[in-house]
């Protein structure tokens, strides 16, 4: 299983781990500090993306469903379920997302936040 991360948006840093030495809530508590520090990283897990940005926001985004769920909010960790094994793992996602442009869109009811991915906010 490939994991890479990549922070100051510029160093990359790839390992190839097997799915016993990833755990889900590991990577989620790390793009969670990078927030609350407000730091931009990137992680990619199988197939998912784990990111954070200087605006203190945390998501994690299933790029083949378009699924979102919100980690961190300006700064302030949000609640969130992941569930996992040492075989298997499941995130009870929020909702769906869309790109526009290099602005990021969650799409669900209650929510108004974009963040581009250069990571400045817009519209808040």
């Amino acid at each position: 299983m490939f994991v890479g991360r990549k922070g100051n948006m510029g160093r990359r840093k790839q390992r190839l781990l097997s799915r016993e030495q990833i755990s889900m809530k590991r990577e989620a508590d790390y793009i969670i500090k990078r927030a609350q520090l407000y730091e931009s990283r990137v992680v990619l897990i199988n197939g998912l993306i784990f990111f954070s940005g200087q605006t203190g926001d945390a998501w994690i985004l299933d790029p083949e469903d378009h699924l979102a769920l919100c980690l961190v909010r300006d700064g302030e960790r949000q609640d969130f379920s992941i569930l996992e094994t040492p075989k298997k793992f499941q995130i009870a996602w929020e909702g769906q997302y869309y790109i526009e442009g290099d602005t990021f869109c969650p799409g669900y009811e209650g929510c108004e936040h974009q963040d581009n991915f250069g990571l400045s906010s817009k519209g808040d």
